[in-house]
């Protein structure tokens, strides 16, 4: 059995949600080793940013690998009946 749509979108979000804590604290201490010198409100924006980019790009990627799952598994199906 596949995995729905919503649960599909909860993991995203979960996982990507613990990845945007980690996000934040990352810009706050590595931004400065290349000069740039953010506050919380800027680490946090640079960070919100790429946690939107990354809940599209998950949900995406788990619809595809889906897809193809359960196009593999309806072609092995087909092969076997007609055989």
């Amino acid at each position: 059995m596949s995995q729905s749509r919503k649960w599909s979108g909860i993991e995203t979000c979960t996982g990507t949600t613990i990845g945007f804590g980690v996000a934040v604290i990352a810009n706050y201490i590595i931004l400065p080793f290349y000069d740039m010198h953010p506050d919380w409100n800027a680490a946090s924006y640079v960070a919100v940013w790429f946690t939107v980019i990354s809940i599209v790009r998950g949900y995406l990627v788990r619809r595809l690998f889906n897809a193809i799952h359960i196009w593999q598994n309806s072609g092995k199906y087909i092969r076997g009946r007609n055989n």
